[in-house]
């Protein structure tokens, strides 16, 4: 059984889904997320190990704030696509972070 270091919770956040290696994007929305990783539902099934990228919008208005992070692709089928977040600055993970924990206690927050 898999031992999840961080929490996920479940969102609707827009996201892009960048593959290097295979030239290709994605853009919709996250299922869920945390600190760690995220998983993109639905699309193609890509290979697992690819090196890839997430770029996340969060807030909205002047409020709106981007961000993006390194990932592997550590599960991919029908249901959708796993990824893993790897070779962060531990600010940009500390940052995401905080930023879930106060979507956790109140969902409708941008």
């Amino acid at each position: 059984m898999e031992k999840r270091q961080f929490t996920r919770i479940t969102v609707r956040i827009p996201a892009i889904l960048s593959l290097h290696q295979i030239d290709t994007y994605r853009s919709g929305e996250l299922a869920n997320i945390c600190a760690g990783g995220c998983f993109f539902p639905e699309g193609e099934i890509v290979p697992e190990g690819e090196p890839c990228q997430v770029t996340i919008t969060l807030g909205s208005g002047m409020n709106t704030e981007t961000m993006t992070f390194k990932g592997e692709i550590i599960r991919s089928n029908p249901a959708g696509t796993g990824i893993r977040f790897t070779d962060n600055p531990p600010e940009a993970v500390a940052h995401l972070a905080a930023i879930l924990a106060v979507r956790a206690e109140n969902p409708h927050t941008g």
